[in-house]
């Protein structure tokens, strides 16, 4: 009955703030003006500095593209959950009853970083994109978020109608963290240029020999994952310290995954479970990007974008059974 009231009370706060973010945007003028930090002098607004693509025009395209994204992201959501997941083939609600990162949990956490890490992203590209149809920062972000939110949302509501997952709080609340870490990043671009939420993923072996999967399989292929966090030197450059040049290329990481939890693992006889956390060093792609096209801001922008989600594994990487 707790984990009922727990879960049916985020969605109320969460209905309630998004109706009221929203209905303040939607009466501003659209200046694009943001209010000024030490580390952003002289801003005029998080898209025009963001991303190159926006001007201030409002165009029947920019319209068509916000509800696209509005009503097309829950959509595809559903569709997608429908075929990779078997929403639906359950016709009561289910409470799933998951857990955290316990060892003997069905993947020892991985899908609850997952779950953290997927709404990270959609989250971020939504705020990519409409940083360029909406006409300030606020709105921007309020709509990734929303969106976010309402993704995560989704997915719960669409696992309670499975035999195998069930509507998980603990799911949920990884979901909004995500989504909040995307926020919090794009609201503050002193702070994304430190941070960053990085993957690795690699196909395991057990799902490359599964012949009965699809590829929208893979975000369940835990042992292909790792997730991490990585603490960028570049931020020191972006707030005008004078550093090595060489360090503005170097992340420090630190991150968890796991291995053998899966019904692939088990396909090839790997049962025994493990966890682990690394640390390391790497390059961050992101700079390396920038500077390969800086005769471009429009093709430097979208080169940056995959490396804000997908992590290459170039350097040093010590890794810690749990």
């Amino acid at each position: 009955m707790k984990k009922k009231l727990a879960c049916v009370t985020l969605i109320i706060l969460f209905a309630m703030f998004s109706l009221r973010s929203i209905a303040q945007t939607t009466q501003e003028n659209g200046n694009p003006v943001r209010e000024q930090s030490p580390s952003s002098t002289q801003r005029e607004s998080s898209a025009t500095i963001n991303n190159p693509f926006w001007n201030s025009e409002e165009t029947p395209f920019k319209i068509g593209m916000r509800y696209t994204l509005l009503l097309g992201t829950p959509v595809i959501t559903l569709l997608f959950g429908i075929n990779a997941w078997d929403w639906g083939e359950n016709h009561d609600w289910k409470w799933g009853h998951e857990r955290w990162f316990q060892s003997d949990t069905d993947s020892g956490g991985a899908d609850k970083i997952g779950h953290c890490y997927a709404l990270y992203v959609v989250t971020r590209v939504a705020y990519s994109l409409f940083s360029y149809t909406e006409p300030n920062y606020e709105r921007a972000v309020q709509f990734s978020g929303f969106t976010g939110a309402l993704v995560g949302f989704i997915i719960e509501f669409g696992d309670a109608f499975t035999g195998r997952y069930g509507f998980s709080c603990e799911d949920l609340i990884s979901d909004l963290i995500g989504v909040g870490i995307a926020v919090i990043l794009d609201s503050h671009p002193a702070l994304d240029a430190f941070i960053g939420f990085t993957a690795h993923y690699w196909p395991s072996e057990g799902f490359r020999r599964d012949k009965n999967k699809t590829v929208l399989n893979f975000a369940g292929d835990y042992t292909g994952w790792k997730y991490m966090f990585n603490f960028k030197f570049g931020g020191f450059h972006y707030l005008g310290f004078r550093l090595p040049e060489f360090l503005r290329f170097v992340q420090l990481d630190i991150g968890y995954y796991t291995r053998n939890y899966t019904d692939y693992d088990e396909l090839i006889g790997r049962t025994d479970a493990r966890r682990y956390w690394f640390f390391g060093i790497s390059i961050n792609m992101r700079e390396v990007a920038r500077d390969a096209f800086f005769f471009h801001g429009k093709i430097s922008w979208l080169a940056q974008q995959p490396f804000k989600y997908y992590h290459v594994p170039i350097g040093y990487e010590s890794a810690h059974a749990l």
